[in-house]
């Protein structure tokens, strides 16, 4: 992870390496924000964009109601958003990158 003060931008680097073929690799944001899907490879939560690669992934989003923990209710509100990055049948060695932008 890296922040790039002059650009005022969050960016996510991950490298994996397989050892053997998956169907499917997910990663995870949550937010307390509704998302939009603004184009292929950007969505907006709140205040902020996220860039991704749309030749690599697939975005799901699932609303969690908060209802029965207190503790979270008082901190997040009503729901979270989770927003799953879903990349069907990856490659066995790569890298991705995401970035978090201001709006």
């Amino acid at each position: 992870m890296r922040f790039d003060r002059a650009a005022n931008r969050v960016e996510l680097f991950e490298r994996y390496s397989l050892k053997k073929p998956v169907k499917k690799i997910t990663l995870t944001l949550m937010t307390p924000c509704e998302v939009q899907r603004d184009a292929a490879g950007q969505l907006t939560l709140g205040p902020v964009r996220v860039f991704y690669d749309a030749s690599v992934f697939s975005p799901v989003t699932e609303e969690i109601k908060i209802v029965d923990n207190e503790r979270l209710h008082d901190s997040w509100g009503d729901r979270l958003f989770r927003v799953l990055l879903v990349a069907e049948n990856p490659i066995a060695r790569g890298e991705w990158r995401l970035q978090i932008t201001q709006r």
